[in-house]
């Protein structure tokens, strides 16, 4: 009889509430804690940490500036050293932007359909990385020289969800106070990342009337629809908003590395 009981009891332990919580708990993600973590997190996500010089992206866009809307072809090119190209053959919206290799005077232009290549004003050329694919530049938990990358936020909840990776340029020494605040200001970049995949969800950063650089515009862009190609994984749609509105919305087709 006393067999029978104890063989009851223990069946009621098992299958009690208590029992789940106390030898059956589920693990818990503890969210990284330094920029290292999420880098190299990052890494693995994107190449398994292979390295990778150059990635292009091909596909189709839409253009949207007030009233235009065009559609057309567009081809991306991302490198580890930060510079890019981006084609975008959209007819009489047709543009080409570029970015030279990160670097102290790094230089950025824009090309509209009449084939006149204009120098983008230096205060919106210093950014580090790509916008579009940002994990180039920084594979192998490596960042540019002359950058300070912080984890500005690991919260799962809020506004921006996920993990900030915060980048900003290091100021001269020379410069004043204020004059430094400026050069930070205008240099940052906040690429957030799932906590769990380590892929890129979002990044964003400012840019700037020619005129004025002290005058804010805020761009987001959003990424989605992974796929792994050629050992990478790259989003295949790109969305880009400027001041909250969707300004460029790409869906990319293919990816080769180079």
């Amino acid at each position: 009889m006393w067999i029978r009981r104890f063989a009851v009891l223990i069946l009621l332990l098992l299958t009690s509430p208590f029992s789940a919580r106390c030898f059956a708990q589920a693990p818990t993600s503890i969210a990284p804690t330094t920029a290292g973590a999420v880098l190299s997190g990052a890494s693995q996500a994107f190449s398994k940490g292979v390295p990778v010089h150059g990635v292009t992206l091909t596909g189709t866009a839409n253009w949207i500036v007030g009233s235009d809307n065009e559609n057309g072809n567009a081809t991306l090119v991302a490198n580890a050293d930060g510079s890019y190209q981006i084609t975008l053959e959209l007819g009489q919206s047709s543009r080409a932007e570029t970015q030279t290799a990160f670097a102290v005077g790094q230089q950025c232009t824009w090309t509209g359909s009449d084939g006149v290549v204009h120098v983008t004003a230096t205060h919106n050329c210093m950014l580090p990385v790509a916008w579009f694919l940002p994990q180039v530049a920084l594979l192998g938990n490596q960042q540019p020289q002359g950058v300070a990358t912080i984890l500005a936020s690991n919260s799962s909840s809020g506004q921006n969800p996920g993990l900030d990776l915060r980048q900003q340029q290091t100021a001269p020494t020379t410069f004043t106070a204020d004059a430094a605040t400026l050069f930070t200001h205008l240099t940052t970049v906040d690429i957030y990342y799932d906590p769990t995949t380590y892929l890129p969800i979002s990044l964003s950063y400012t840019i700037h009337p020619d005129a004025n650089a002290s005058v804010d515009i805020p761009v987001r862009v959003q990424f989605s629809n992974y796929q792994t190609i050629y050992g990478i994984t790259v989003p295949f749609r790109i969305q880009r908003y400027v001041n909250g509105v969707v300004a460029l919305d790409i869906t990319i087709s293919g990816a080769s590395l180079s």
